[in-house]
């Protein structure tokens, strides 16, 4: 699949493997923490910077090129961070449809 945005053309796997899956749920869920003695006095605490990890993680797992022109480049988290918000909306949006196949 390819995506189609303002400067770049992205290709993105055909579909994620169960060890890409893998890797985006723990990303997840280690931002879980569980504290307690016994089933009848239990905390839970989330720390929601890992869904951001996740997206991350989900985007390294799914890209397999960046061209810009004929140039190839690497992902990287901060070039993520460089697009605009469209082309970021775009590129996710495009990962966590990815994501949902069966």
């Amino acid at each position: 699949m390819e995506v189609k945005l303002s400067k770049y053309i992205v290709k993105l796997k055909d579909e994620l493997t169960w060890g890409d899956a893998q890797k985006i749920q723990s990303a997840i869920m280690s931002g879980a923490k569980m504290s307690g003695k016994d089933a009848g006095n239990i905390g839970f605490d989330f720390d929601a910077s890992t869904l951001l990890e996740s997206k991350y993680v989900a985007l390294e797992c799914s890209i397999v090129e960046i061209k810009e022109g004929e140039n190839i480049i690497t992902f990287t988290r901060e070039w993520m961070d460089n697009l605009s918000i469209s082309d970021g909306n775009k590129l996710t949006e495009a990962v966590d449809e990815m994501s949902k196949k069966k």
